[in-house]
């Protein structure tokens, strides 16, 4: 005789929360909801007790789906059976991290006849947004992404992207520190769509890009990278591959390069380079990795590309000179142990 709720409705939906509201058929006044990702069996969700609606849902991941079921307690003997699974979606919380994508997600391609506009706008305490793809590929005549320098269509157009034409690096300059995409597809083929970074950035202390290494020795190494607008100061940490940031070797500058001396030969290192915006505020890291040189005079072994312990790869094709120190004469080479494919 205790019906379950129907027609949920889902409001307010943010990166952590939704706000829940349905039709009550018994007249009660207590309900249960079980929630989780989508795909959850009911008995290994979260479970909530509700008394008056509607209810907020928090705590919520952030672009993530999530499936709910509703149950109505009539009185304390008396409950409904489940209702559901209902879905909603949170919003991304790009300033958080979660990277854009178009409707096909990470693995996906988008679909044909789409039609929609995206605006990112910055988080609390930043100043603009920008926006940075690692990949981009739709349909080359008929498919477009548009970017405006702003909140809405009505802004200055930055571009229209198509085919693989990668958008790169976009940064706003609007007072809203916003950007906004539309994007269309026709009625046939479709593309692998765009992975995108989105940095939410202060003014005067973005985060630097486009690292690149020159100048690579035995011992060093040179290090340059662009500032986004009228960043002039920068705290460099490197240190062997993997190692924790905090433990490794401080240098600053007050140029977007910095020269590295000092290493290990035959060593890769991780360089982490982020802008000093002063009053203790620094921007997010940028990294990048490198290895030396070998010493070989100074005793570093000589090996394939696979390394001590791995193989070496297939379509290879290298050269190498090897030449004696300054103290020296010529070279010698004694191969300890040596094998490759007997055919090719």
């Amino acid at each position: 005789t205790c019906i379950p709720p129907t027609n949920p409705t889902f409001d307010a939906i943010t990166h952590s929360s939704t706000t829940i509201n349905w039709t009550s058929n018994n007249g009660e006044s207590q309900w249960v909801i079980e929630y989780g990702e989508a795909g959850f069996s009911v008995g290994t969700g979260a479970q909530v007790i509700v008394n008056s609606l509607p209810h907020e849902l928090t705590s919520l991941n952030s672009n993530t789906d999530y499936d709910i079921y509703l149950k109505s307690t009539c009185n304390s003997n008396d409950e409904s059976s489940w209702s559901g699974p209902y879905s909603f979606k949170t919003s991304a919380d790009y300033c958080s991290g979660d990277l854009f994508y178009d409707t096909g997600g990470a693995d996906g391609f988008y679909s044909n006849n789409e039609n929609y506009e995206t605006t990112i706008s910055p988080s609390s305490g930043t100043d603009l947004i920008t926006v940075i793809f690692n990949s981009f590929q739709l349909e080359s005549c008929c498919d477009y992404l548009y970017i405006y320098d702003g909140p809405d269509t009505n802004s200055t157009l930055i571009g229209r992207y198509n085919g693989s034409n990668n958008p790169g690096r976009i940064s706003s300059t609007h007072p809203s520190g916003a950007l906004t995409f539309k994007f269309t597809s026709d009625g046939s083929v479709v593309g692998t769509g765009w992975e995108a970074q989105v940095l939410c950035e202060i003014e005067g202390c973005g985060v630097p890009y486009n690292l690149n290494t020159t100048a690579i020795t035995t011992n060093s190494a040179s290090v340059s990278w662009e500032a986004t607008s009228t960043e002039n100061n920068w705290v460099i940490e490197y240190g062997p591959q993997n190692f924790t940031p905090g433990s490794g070797t401080i240098a600053e500058s007050l140029t977007p390069s910095v020269n590295l001396s000092e290493l290990l030969s035959s060593t890769i290192y991780d360089v982490y380079i982020k802008t000093d915006c002063g009053n203790d505020r620094s921007s997010e890291a940028s990294i990048i990795t490198f290895q030396t040189l070998s010493d070989y005079c100074a005793g570093d072994r000589f090996y394939d590309s696979g390394g001590s312990d791995g193989n070496y790869s297939n379509n290879e094709s290298t050269i190498e000179t090897i030449f004696p120190s300054e103290d020296h004469d010529y070279v010698s080479v004694t191969f300890n142990y040596f094998e490759t494919v007997g055919c090719c």
